[in-house]
């Protein structure tokens, strides 16, 4: 199996003045997963969430950054989640001059969790912890306590209205068991406010992900959100301000990430921030991050219609779940050899496939062992991409897409961490 995270060239000469941190983080993660997962050990999404808790002096689970970085402590902090976004890209946009990072004290590479997805990623940073453990393990899922696969952003089953699944007995507010950062630092007396663009404030996901927040203030654009955010540094006692921007992501995905829509839009907000937020004196940490990079596809090329596969629907229970860059198949008994071997045979060089069991044992989705209900929703084979293929299961739409994520790339997996001060 050939690693992602390919070593001393990796970096293609990119963040000159960081580059001997970032090659020893590279290393260390490279030597721990072997490039064929998610650096859940130290250097991963959940070192965000720990860095966070920890700038406030709040316990939390030993991934912190905080002392390694020399990341001062404060009662303010500035979060900003910039959605598909990958370490790769930005530095090449910063080599080509397109984005100043001038500013930033500390830019290194950390890696996503699996699959590098929304739904996954998201709900990591938000409670510290690994996908195997919280339990939001892709953006589809087959839920055995509904009966159905399940859109994990709007918690609804095919056709159905957002957060249907409390219609069957889905209790949201227990559905991810652990705590949020937000009710560990409500416990501990700071208080967080995120900040969401308007049109998403009420998705299914959110009442999920955001327990124990203060307040969610909507926003219409970098406009009006910087013109909050400093407003919003005023407020008395500890706080946290979370952001999330997904126009990125949106970009990338239809136009791409090597595209001039989103090499512009990526642009165009750190020129906002840079000079509307950073440096005003306020001395408060402004981390930036994001839960996934991308890699391009062609829509026409890159796609595999499962239903076109006379090998895959004879062997399959159902549509594949988790994301369209990570199937989980659940297999008819006696069919995971024919599923595997079509593939390998198929797709040569383009998906790692295992069965669930020695994906699991490979610490794919974290270190930790799943509990019994985590693990029925993984099926008894994975096929996990390292190229350009993805699943796709038609149900009436075209499939327009140039950029996907959720795949073992490092284009995928490798996400920033910055630091500067407000």
């Amino acid at each position: 199996m050939r690693p992602s995270f390919p070593g001393l060239g990796f970096v293609l000469g990119y963040n000159a003045q960081g580059m001997g941190r970032t090659q020893e983080i590279l290393e260390a993660i490279r030597k721990e997963t072997g490039g064929l997962r998610p650096h859940y050990e130290r250097y991963s999404l959940l070192a965000v969430a720990d860095t966070i808790l920890d700038i406030f002096g709040v316990p939390q689970g030993g991934r912190s950054l905080l002392g390694e970085l020399g990341i001062k402590r404060a009662d303010k902090v500035v979060s900003f989640i910039l959605d598909g976004l990958g370490y790769l890209k930005l530095e090449e946009l910063a080599e080509k001059g397109l984005v100043d990072l001038s500013r930033f004290d500390i830019r290194i590479p950390l890696t996503s969790v699996f699959p590098p997805t929304t739904t996954t990623s998201l709900t990591s940073l938000s409670t510290g912890v690994s996908p195997v453990v919280h339990g939001i393990l892709g953006y589809k899922l087959f839920l055995r306590e509904v009966g159905a696969v399940v859109n994990m952003i709007k918690l609804s089953t095919p056709g159905a209205p957002d957060e249907s699944i409390k219609n069957v007995g889905v209790e949201l507010e227990k559905f991810v068991s652990v705590p949020t950062i937000y009710e560990r630092l409500r416990e501990k007396g700071v208080k967080s406010y995120l900040f969401l663009p308007k049109y998403i404030v009420n998705s299914g996901l959110s009442g999920i992900l955001y327990r124990g927040v203060e307040e969610i203030v909507a926003f219409i654009s970098l406009s009006d959100l910087f013109v909050l955010l400093k407003k919003a540094l005023r407020l008395p006692g500890r706080v946290l301000l979370g952001v999330y921007w997904p126009v990125t992501d949106t970009l990338a995905h239809l136009y791409g990430p090597e595209s001039e829509p989103f090499s512009l839009e990526v642009s165009w907000f750190f020129r906002a921030m840079e000079e509307n937020f950073l440096g005003q004196g306020a001395g408060v940490p402004v981390l930036v991050t994001a839960d996934h990079g991308f890699v391009e596809v062609d829509p026409q090329k890159d796609l595999i219609d499962v239903k076109a596969s006379p090998e895959l629907m004879g062997s399959i229970i159902f549509q594949p779940v988790g994301d369209l860059r990570a199937g989980y198949f659940f297999v008819r008994e006696g069919r995971k050899e024919v599923v595997r071997e079509y593939l390998e045979r198929r797709y040569p060089g383009e998906f790692l496939v295992m069965e669930t069991e020695a994906a699991l044992e490979s610490k794919i989705w974290g270190l930790e062992e799943p509990s019994e209900g985590v693990r029925a929703r993984l099926g008894d084979l994975v096929a996990l991409a390292r190229g350009r293929k993805l699943f796709f299961w038609p149900e009436g739409e075209e499939f327009v897409l140039r950029g996907m994520h959720g795949g073992l790339t490092d284009r995928e997996l490798l996400v920033p961490f910055l630091v500067a001060y407000a």
